[in-house]
């Protein structure tokens, strides 16, 4: 499962700008490139052979495609012009929503505090087990001796 990045929060908004003012087309990691110049990270290839510039931006185009499908943002489909597959973004009925209530900014500072809570209630039920484990060794011990206060 991937998860979402601090990093990838003003990309994912950029995105979702950019698609909820679309009518009828979304936009493809060529349409975003040529909007935003720095968007896609770069990378230097260890051999000729890795990954290829364009083919890094399409996998990188489709990583944050797969937070518009599981958020239910967006709506992912392929087109495959001349042999090529490429994914496009266009807006769902939950697009225009997701965006006046932050978008992806909202939506990582909810998790993060998901998380957190997740967090704290992992440590105070790892807490009541050993308090639990502490009091059956305590009532054990005072058993013997409360029976050896009546004899």
């Amino acid at each position: 499962m991937i998860e979402l990045q601090k990093g990838d929060i003003k990309k994912l908004d950029s995105i979702l700008n950019e698609i909820s003012g679309e009518i009828f087309f979304g936009i493809h990691w060529k349409g975003i490139e040529e909007k935003y110049p720095n968007f896609f990270n770069k990378i230097e290839p260890k051999n000729p052979i890795d990954l290829i510039d364009s083919e890094h931006k399409q996998t990188e185009f489709e990583r944050l495609s797969s937070f518009f499908i599981k958020y239910e943002c967006g709506e992912v489909i392929e087109s495959k012009p001349l042999e090529k597959s490429c994914l496009i973004i266009k807006k769902n009925p939950f697009t225009i929503q997701f965006k006046e209530q932050n978008g992806f900014e909202n939506l990582y500072s909810e998790l993060k505090e998901k998380k957190k809570r997740e967090n704290t209630e992992f440590k105070l039920a790892e807490s009541n087990i050993r308090a639990n484990e502490l009091n059956e060794k305590n009532s054990k011990r005072n058993l013997i001796f409360a029976f050896l206060n009546i004899i």
